[in-house]
C-alpha cells in the first residue's frame, strides 16, 4: 500500500519516521512509538503500541520499518478519506473523495507550501 504516495511525500514521511526513530537504528520500537505519540498529544500504553506495530509488521521483527510506516500512513489517510455510508465508485463519489483528500492534505499543510512537513504533523 505504500506505493500510493508520490516520491516527494515519501521524503516527507521519511523525515517524520526519522524523528520517531529516536536511536537511528532504522526502525521504530514500541517505546519509540509511545514517545512519539506522547509528543503528538496522544496517550498510548506500551501494549497498544506493540499492537499497532504488530498490525503492520510484515516480517515479524516486532519493530516498524520505513515501508511498514508508509503502509500505516496510507491506512491513516485512507481511513480519514473514506465515507462510511457509501462504497459506491461512481464519478460523484470519486470527486467527493478527491475533495476530502484535498481538504485533509490542506488541513495538514499548515504553511500552504504544497508539502506536509514533519513540524506540521508534530505541532
Amino acid at each position: 500500500m505504500s506505493d500510493v504516495f508520490a516520491p516527494e511525500q515519501c521524503e516527507k514521511f521519511r523525515l517524520i519516521f526519522d524523528q520517531f526513530d529516536q536511536n537511528g537504528d532504522g526502525d521504530i520500537s514500541a517505546k519509540e512509538l509511545k514517545g512519539a505519540l506522547k509528543l503528538l498529544g496522544q496517550s498510548a500504553d506500551t501494549k497498544s503500541c506493540k499492537k499497532m506495530i504488530k498490525a503492520y509488521d510484515k516480517n515479524a521483527t516486532k519493530r516498524m520499518e520505513f515501508k511498514e510506516f508508509l503502509d500505516m500512513m496510507a491506512n491513516v489517510f485512507q481511513y480519514h478519506l473514506s465515507h462510511p455510508d457509501s462504497k459506491s465508485t461512481d464519478a460523484a463519489d470519486a470527486a467527493a473523495q478527491n475533495q476530502r483528500m484535498e481538504e485533509l492534505f490542506d488541513s495538514l499543510d499548515v504553511d500552504e507550501s504544497g508539502f506536509i512537513d514533519p513540524e506540521e504533523i508534530l505541532s
